[in-house]
């Protein structure tokens, strides 16, 4: 006998399922060889997928910005854990714990004071969501480390390049608030308010590390401060969607600084004492 409508549609619906199951498994299983800006951007869209709620365009602004302190939660965090691990396993977890919470809100944190606001208004305090992906990050990291590969390393690498070009033009319109100065010196601000927001935390965690900063030494802390002074003209200038346009042109960027490896050679990786 044959099958009715409603039959051979569960039946259509459930070979779905499966080919779409395996084919799930296949990616996972061979992840590690997708290239770097892929796999980055599925991590990127897995955390903003886990911040996102409504249609809105400021909900999807908000999803990224905390898609991105997580991201930066986690590099941070790793980075910093890893440096100490071969010391001792209480100091690798605090140093984990504060270079993740660096990475993620302490460049926001210096804009914040620079524009004269008192603490009770930075923003990891005033929306409950920060500390939530800080948390998401830094749990990811205890979880995970051993398993990071430097492959894997790669792809989170992305993502944190993606975060990077999220942050840069959300930073640069909080020169806003300085609305008395000049148009080219509101400019100026929000080059350095991009370059605060995208890749200042990295550079106080690389700091208190003994290290050099490298947002400072290499492209992308750069090209966060030009991105954000570009999206800075594009705000000002009623552009739709500016934000997006802008961060697409920084990760664009940035990613081909990557590829191109366009650090110089005689920058060295320096670490003082313990």
């Amino acid at each position: 006998m044959g099958q009715n409508p409603s039959q051979e549609s569960r039946a259509t619906i459930c070979v779905r399922i499966t080919h779409a199951y395996h084919s799930f498994l296949r990616f996972a299983a061979a992840w590690r060889d997708y290239p770097c800006p892929i796999v980055g951007g599925i991590l990127f869209a897995a955390f903003w997928s886990c911040f996102a709620g409504g249609g809105s365009i400021e909900g999807s602004r908000t999803a990224a910005d905390l898609a991105g302190t997580a991201i930066f939660a986690f590099t941070g965090g790793l980075v910093s854990f890893r440096q100490f691990k071969s010391v001792s396993g209480e100091m690798a977890l605090m140093a984990g714990i504060v270079g993740g919470f660096l990475t993620a809100v302490g460049g926001g944190t210096v804009r914040t004071f620079l524009l004269g606001l008192e603490s009770h208004h930075l923003f990891w305090l005033t929306n409950g969501g920060y500390v939530v992906a800080i948390v998401l990050g830094l749990l990811l990291v205890l979880l995970s480390e051993p398993k990071i590969c430097a492959r894997c390393e790669a792809h989170w690498n992305a993502a944190d390049r993606m975060a990077l070009a999220v942050f840069a033009p959300l930073g640069a319109e909080q020169a806003l608030q300085w609305k008395a100065l000049s148009p080219l010196t509101l400019i100026l601000v929000a080059a350095g308010f991009g370059f605060l927001t995208g890749a200042g935390g990295g550079v106080i965690r690389d700091l208190l590390r003994w290290r050099l900063p490298m947002a400072v030494l290499t492209p992308y802390g750069w090209i966060a401060a030009l991105g954000a002074a570009f999206h800075f003209t594009l705000f000002q200038t009623g552009v739709p969607m500016a934000w997006v346009v802008s961060a697409m042109i920084i990760y664009l960027l940035a990613e081909t600084m990557h590829q191109w490896d366009g650090r110089s050679c005689l920058i060295h990786d320096w670490q003082g004492p313990l």
